[in-house]
């Protein structure tokens, strides 16, 4: 850590989330991943990972998979014949943490694990666009929820940061993501065929959904699999663009369901107040209009809500007392008639509706109208 760690801020920490630090330059364009001029340099990138992930395994009291101590306590199945594994000190947790890099830029990680005593990492996160597929408390981990979660495909976008994280004892974490460097994301989106941000929108979008479910089976395979050395690059690089393009799929069916909730909503609601304009004297109630048009209560609700930013009631008595300051101005009426054709059977509550939505009574908007 270097002199930059002096202007750290802290700013929050909860029992499971993230704590996030001070960004290296506040005036930095927040769009990095969005400049197609972004240098590609591959040791650069390289480097760059390993800073980031490497000594938060210290950290963590992971041992190398290579070290001696580290081969009576892995399971040979758990090492990937490509990237880098750790295993868990039994002092302190079980399980394994594992990263790859794919063409210098891209970055694949898995990991399941648990602790038994508190352990804190800190240190340095890249430039990334990434998103994974976490299970068991790492949702809650990312989410600051605390609250156990379920499994769910989660996005995110992170600026050059400081960091700090907390991981308390006897909690289950478990996941298998990608990361991209900015380097990688112009590429990978020409090779998709999509506008940069449009791959980054669903990337964000991600979080808005609880199921993406053959993106969810993919990340799952990914973490499964054990490639040979020979096909590990190949496996993970086609891994890697199934995953991306199904993000790109996914979240397009997404939006074309929730554009079509929306129109679907909007014709609904226009049927429902050409219904109440036309029907001002009868019975309007939220649960008539519901048997009406057969829909429920709270779907009518939330219709109106959605569209109208207003209850069905709401509209109703707009509607009414509009209809009755044109019946008070232009007819001979008594309030009594003029209640009725507003849907009021009583005359007394009729004037106190008008009143409240007017600040006057019916006979006093007649006479200052005329």
């Amino acid at each position: 850590m270097n002199n930059h760690s002096e202007k750290c801020i802290h700013l929050s920490e909860t029992e499971f989330c993230s704590t996030w630090y001070q960004e290296f330059d506040e005036d930095s364009p927040t769009d990095f991943y969005l400049s197609p001029h972004t240098p590609t340099n591959p040791q650069q990138n390289i480097e760059e990972i390993q800073q980031m992930i490497d000594p938060t395994m210290d950290q963590i009291h992971g041992i190398f998979y290579q070290d001696v101590r580290a081969q009576e306590l892995i399971d040979k199945n758990d090492i990937r014949n490509l990237g880098l594994t750790w295993v868990i000190d039994p002092q302190w947790g079980k399980g394994t943490y594992w990263y790859a890099i794919v063409d210098s830029d891209i970055v694949l990680s898995s990991m399941h694990m648990h602790f038994f005593k508190q352990v804190e990492m800190k240190g340095v996160s890249s430039h990334v666009v990434g998103f994974g597929l976490y299970a068991e408390d790492m949702p809650v981990l990312l989410s600051g929820q605390a609250q156990h979660q379920h499994e769910r495909v989660i996005g995110y976008i992170c600026k050059k940061r400081y960091f700090k994280e907390t991981l308390l004892p006897h909690r289950l974490f478990k996941s298998c993501a990608i990361m991209l460097l900015p380097s990688a994301f112009f590429r990978i989106s020409h090779l998709l065929q999509v506008e940069p941000e449009q791959l980054t929108n669903a990337i964000s979008s991600l979080n808005d959904y609880e199921h993406a479910p053959e993106l969810a089976s993919a990340l799952t395979d990914l973490a499964a699999a054990r490639p040979s050395s020979a096909m590990a690059p190949i496996y993970y690089r086609a891994k890697i663009m199934e995953c991306l393009s199904l993000v790109i799929d996914e979240t397009s069916h997404w939006r074309n369901a929730a554009n079509a909730c929306a129109a679907e909503d909007t014709r609904l609601c226009k049927m429902v107040t050409t219904y109440i304009v036309n029907h001002l004297a009868k019975d309007v109630s939220t649960r008539s209009l519901s048997d009406a048009f057969h829909v429920s209560e709270a779907r009518l609700i939330a219709v109106f809500r959605a569209v109208l930013k207003k209850t069905p009631q709401m509209y109703v008595r707009e509607k009414r007392m509009n209809h009755a300051k044109e019946l008070l101005a232009r007819c001979n009426g008594s309030i009594g008639e003029i209640a009725q054709s507003c849907g009021y059977t009583n005359q007394g509550a009729f004037s106190e509706a008008f009143k409240l939505y007017t600040k006057v009574t019916p006979s006093q908007y007649r006479k200052g109208s005329r």
